[in-house]
């Protein structure tokens, strides 16, 4: 049977089924528990809107500071943007070590 299928047989069975209708009485049948559940959906809706402005706001605004402080370069250019590695003594001997042991075998 197909997820599809299945979801179908489901949805047919909550149109068709009267014991699964709570009408117009379902908020006064579970009691408080009702709206209990209800406001706590509304406050969960609530810190999910406010989650979303505000970080939607503090994404900008970091946009806009990297910008002014010229923290990075236009929206698109052809300029290398990687990091740069850290050339340390270690890697310069390490890099002269290499070309000197691959010069000595050519040699050879």
């Amino acid at each position: 049977m197909s997820v599809c299928h299945a979801y179908t047989l489901v949805n047919r069975r909550l149109l068709t089924d009267p014991s699964l209708d709570y009408g117009s009485g379902y908020m006064t049948s579970r009691g408080a528990r009702s709206i209990i559940g209800a406001l706590f959906n509304i406050f969960l809706i609530c810190v999910g809107l406010f989650t979303l402005t505000a970080g939607t706001y503090a994404s900008v605004e970091s946009i806009i500071m990297g910008y002014d402080s010229a923290s990075f370069g236009g929206p698109f250019s052809c300029a290398n943007n990687g990091l740069a590695p850290a050339v340390t003594a270690a890697t310069a001997t390490a890099k002269r070590w290499i070309l000197e042991s691959a010069g000595s075998m050519m040699r050879r």
